[in-house]
């Protein structure tokens, strides 16, 4: 581990204001941990609110990861074996049943053709987690990756949390922060009009119809007290 390369990078991202920024920001991470793409979340543990940064993805596969990660069954396993604290291989946690039983393989492989995956995921006070991931098409990581990767996340901590009491603080009145009060699929449908798609695209990417994506919209402006959806758009464009 480049401790200078680590310490320079944290402090890049603790000026970083804004979600382009820290994304545009995140390239060290591959060299740090030997990637070749490295993903970074933010989000409530119950689930409302959600941040994806990433580096080394497209914009295509990070716009999928970022609003299908319910479907992720390596995060479920993950989750689910009590892992949290912990660096883990990601396809060793599933069984070849699971894999078998479900279509995420089918479904995720041409956005995350990994042939390694590193996870950790880390708490952030009561109501917030950190989760990062590191990702190599072939080969595997050396065998001091999955403390380097401990290491980088207790190092991330506390730009996380300032990144978190900022985007809990400075939300403007009458405006709903992304994710807060919304269905999961309304939230996936916000993080893809901040991304700019309109809901043709949106219809496509998430597999269902244009009547379903515009009852979502409807939703989201009754919800947010916006009159049309550029109104909305211009709000977030000003909360962010």
């Amino acid at each position: 581990m480049k401790w200078s390369l680590l310490s320079a990078w944290v402090r890049q991202l603790m000026r970083c204001r804004d979600a382009g920024e820290i994304n545009a920001n995140l390239g060290p991470s591959l060299k740090l941990l030997k990637a070749d793409a490295f993903l970074l979340f933010l989000y409530q543990a119950d689930g409302l609110s959600r941040y994806c940064f990433s580096a080394g993805l497209s914009a295509d596969s990070h716009c999928f990861i970022a609003t299908h990660a319910e479907e992720d069954i390596y995060l479920q396993n993950y989750l689910s074996q009590g892992l949290i604290g912990h660096s883990a291989v990601l396809q060793r946690l599933p069984s070849h049943q699971q894999l078998e039983q479900t279509e995420f393989l089918h479904r995720f492989a041409p956005h995350f053709d990994f042939n390694q995956s590193l996870g950790l995921i880390l708490p952030l006070g009561e109501h917030w987690l950190m989760g990062l991931s590191c990702h190599r098409h072939s080969g595997c990581f050396p065998k001091r990756a999955n403390e380097e990767l401990s290491v980088v996340g207790a190092a991330l901590l506390p730009w996380a949390q300032k990144f978190v009491e900022q985007q809990t603080t400075t939300m403007p009145s009458g405006l709903i922060l992304p994710g807060e009060h919304l269905t999961p699929a309304e939230s996936r449908v916000m993080s893809l009009l901040m991304k700019g798609m309109d809901g043709g695209e949106i219809s496509e990417l998430r597999g269902v119809s244009h009547e379903t994506v515009k009852s979502q919209i409807k939703s989201l402006l009754h919800k947010s007290g916006c009159r049309h959806q550029n109104h909305l758009l211009s709000k977030l464009a000003g909360w962010h």
